[in-house]
C-alpha cells in the first residue's frame, strides 16, 4: 500500500520501462519473497490527481494540510501528497487502451477511485503482444528465479560492491 514501484525509486517518466525492468531484477534476484503488486508488472505509475480533493487517502489528506499549515505552499503540498499517496497502488487495473482500460463497463465516474488518465499509460493486452515488454520481463525472471536454487529463498547474498554500480553475488550449495 505504497506509491508505484517506478514511481518511487526509479524515473517513471523519460526511462520508466528501463527503470521498471531494473527494479524487477533487483525484486527478482534479492533474497526474500518477490511480490508483484496489480500492475507492477506493466510499469503503472503514480498518478497526479490535480486536486488534494480527488484522492481517498485519509493520510494523504493529512500529510497535505499539515503541510499547508507549516506555511509550504499549496502547489508543493500537492505535489508531495501525489508522491507520497497510497492511492498511487490503488488505481485500478489498466487491461487494454480503451477508455475504462478494459476495468469496468461502468461509467468511469462509477469507479472507487480514478483511472490513471495518462495518454501512455501501460496495458496488459498490449505488453501481452510484445516479447520486449516489462510483462515479458517479468514472466521470464519469475522462471529464472524458478531455474535458479541461488535465487531462492535459501540461498545467500554477498556484496561484490555497494556502491556504485551495486553488484551482488548469490550463492547456494547448488550453485552461485
Amino acid at each position: 500500500d505504497k506509491p508505484r514501484q517506478v514511481s518511487l525509486y526509479g524515473n517513471d517518466t523519460t526511462f520508466r520501462e528501463v527503470s521498471a525492468k531494473m527494479l524487477a531484477s533487483y525484486l527478482h534476484t534479492l533474497p526474500g519473497t518477490p511480490f508483484v503488486f496489480q500492475g507492477e508488472e506493466l510499469g503503472m505509475t503514480n498518478v497526479a490527481y490535480p486536486s488534494i480533493e480527488d484522492y481517498d487517502d485519509i493520510d494523504t489528506k493529512n500529510a497535505y494540510h499539515t503541510m499547508l499549515e507549516q506555511g509550504i505552499a499549496p502547489e508543493k503540498a500537492l505535489a508531495e501528497a501525489q508522491r507520497i499517496s497510497r492511492d498511487n497502488a490503488r488505481t485500478p487495473m489498466q487491461w487494454d487502451d480503451s477508455l475504462s482500460a478494459g476495468f469496468s463497463a461502468a461509467r468511469k465516474d462509477k469507479y472507487y477511485i480514478a483511472l490513471d488518465e495518462s495518454a501512455d499509460r501501460p496495458n496488459a493486452k498490449t505488453q501481452s503482444e510484445q516479447e520486449d515488454s516489462l510483462r515479458s520481463e517479468v514472466k521470464r525472471l519469475i522462471a529464472f528465479r524458478k531455474a535458479n536454487p541461488a535465487l531462492q529463498s535459501k540461498g545467500e547474498i554477498s556484496f561484490v560492491s555497494d556502491d556504485y554500480p551495486l553488484v551482488y553475488k548469490r550463492t547456494s550449495a547448488e550453485q552461485e
